[in-house]
């Protein structure tokens, strides 16, 4: 009996002991066993160890009780994330995210957010510019562009046509006429070495008027006009030509016409900003030959139109529509401008930010990847096919952005082709200096998406 009270006393001391305050069952202090679990709390969220494709976030993270996941969302460019959670309990500790696939000289910025079940907590947003890629680039050539032909002309719209190789090279597509005023926009293939058929709208054409109208494509490596203009009359009655009045003039002294320059382009604004779409404005001059303007932007997702400036030598305004733009995304874009002599780019570009907010990351079940089983040679450089995918998106190969894992030490940037309507190949050039296998890794993403990964194998011999 005696027992029993000695027992009894010692139960209820330790009950008052934790309702005055003592440390509790996990840790918890104040009245009762446990504690009530808050939102996590982070602090100083920074960037390190960025390079051309990669980068590590860090930050100061308090689970604040309850088991805690981390995740980061970024804008500025395409990129993937892996970064591990946290346990419950009530100490910080720091975190990594570690970022991956990012695009070179980009201008980032990104967050983190800590979740656990009593909320989630955004830390401030980190900015950081990613390196310039030391990767060499695929050979460039100078685009081809076959004859061009017309389709679907009406009194004001037509349709041009040719196949274009874009030569190894990021390539842009222009147009060229002559007979009357005319504006354009135009897609075709962005980079690889696959012929493939490209188009240009054209609008504002003038009725009952016969118009010579060719494709031209540009890259690094220069600009290529069609092997063949297409010829065509627009339907419809054309204005009536005024009868010219003959006034007799000497005949002057033949003057040679000046050499075209290459244009000169000033630089470039931005205007009409929405979710979707923008109109860049500037100064073009054609220097002499006949110019067609369009753009060339940085940061996700466009589709840019053209204008035409003419063939003189004074500067004209003109305006390339911007469509097909990602919401809450930040653009570097400049207006590009080309004629016989050759390619300018503004060098004064606009930076601007769509409306809206951007979209997170999504897994896109569309892509299927399947890395390659490969044998390599030891001690030399050389270009492998390493990987294939499927999207049934089907989009120019430019839109995907690929890292090459080799197994030993080493990544590097990988170059897509198009094989097919949403079939592609991975190929990347590498020189293994030791023998023995290698478990490669290969990583595809793509501007809106989560990036898709496959494990292969190398031998090296």
């Amino acid at each position: 009996m005696e027992f029993g009270r000695v027992r009894r006393a010692l139960v209820w001391a330790g009950a008052a002991a934790l309702v005055a305050g003592t440390t509790g069952v996990l840790g918890a202090t104040g009245a009762g066993a446990t504690a009530t679990a808050s939102k996590p709390a982070i602090e100083n969220p920074a960037a390190k160890d960025v390079t051309a494709t990669t980068a590590k976030l860090t930050a100061k993270v308090n689970p604040n009780g309850a088991k805690t996941s981390i995740s980061v969302a970024c804008t500025g460019g395409s990129y993937a994330w892996t970064a591990n959670g946290l346990a419950a309990g009530g100490t910080a500790s720091t975190v990594t995210a570690s970022l991956t696939s990012l695009t070179a000289e980009t201008d980032y910025s990104c967050t983190l957010t800590a979740e656990n079940s009593a909320g989630a907590t955004k830390s401030a947003d980190v900015a950081f510019t990613t390196l310039e890629s030391t990767e060499p680039g695929p050979e460039v050539t100078a685009p081809t562009v076959g004859d061009t032909t017309a389709t679907d002309v009406t009194d004001t719209t037509a349709t041009l046509s040719a196949p274009v190789n874009p030569g190894g090279g990021a390539t842009t597509l222009g147009v060229t006429c002559t007979g009357g005023t005319y504006k354009w926009t135009a897609t075709g293939p962005a980079s690889g070495n696959t012929t493939a058929l490209a188009s240009a709208d054209l609008t504002e054409l003038k009725p009952g008027t016969q118009y010579t109208c060719g494709l031209t494509a540009t890259n690094s490596a220069g600009t290529t006009e069609t092997s063949s203009p297409a010829v065509f009359t627009t339907t419809g009655a054309g204005e009536p030509e005024p009868t010219p009045t003959v006034t007799p003039s000497p005949t002057p002294d033949p003057t040679p016409a000046p050499d075209a320059g290459v244009p000169t382009v000033g630089p470039t604004a931005a205007a009409g900003v929405t979710s979707d779409s923008a109109t860049l404005t500037g100064s073009v001059t054609p220097n002499g030959a006949a110019t067609a303007a369009t753009a060339s932007c940085t940061g996700g997702a466009w589709t840019a139109g053209g204008a035409f400036a003419g063939s003189g030598t004074a500067p004209v305004t003109v305006s390339v529509p911007l469509t097909g733009l990602s919401a809450g995304t930040k653009y570097v874009c400049a207006i590009q401008a080309t004629n016989s002599a050759g390619t300018t780019t503004s060098n004064g570009p606009v930076s601007f930010v769509t409306n809206g907010a951007a979209k997170p990351p999504t897994a896109s079940s569309a892509i299927s990847i399947t890395a390659k089983t490969f044998k390599a040679k030891k001690g030399k450089s050389k270009t492998y096919t390493v990987a294939t995918f499927t999207d049934r998106a089907d989009l120019p190969a430019a839109n995907y952005k690929v890292t090459i894992t080799w197994g030993d030490g080493t990544t590097s940037t990988g170059k897509v082709v198009r094989t097919g309507k949403g079939t592609y190949k991975v190929t990347g050039k590498h020189k293994y200096t030791k023998a023995g296998k290698k478990t490669t890794k290969v990583t595809v993403s793509k501007s809106g998406t989560a990036a898709v990964t496959s494990k292969g194998r190398a031998t090296a011999a």
